[in-house]
């Protein structure tokens, strides 16, 4: 998503968006400003990751998403 947003699909089917930019103000971070850096985004199962060696784990991630509710 833009600006430095994620919109995540967990395993359970639970979904959410997770808002990036809190955390652009720590230097492993900012790498993720790049919109390209950002795009890299892949998933370590418990965690989502990027080249530049940023991470967020899966307890951080639930813990501050806008979860997203599911159409029947």
């Amino acid at each position: 998503m833009e600006n430095q947003r994620l919109h995540l699909i967990l395993d359970n089917g639970d979904s959410g968006i997770f808002d990036v930019k809190p955390y652009v103000h720590a230097p492993v971070f900012q790498p993720l400003l790049d919109g390209n850096e950002f795009s890299q985004v892949t998933s370590g199962g418990y965690y989502v990751t990027w080249p530049c060696g940023a991470d967020l784990s899966i307890d951080t991630i639930l813990s501050h998403w806008q979860p997203v509710s599911q159409s029947a």
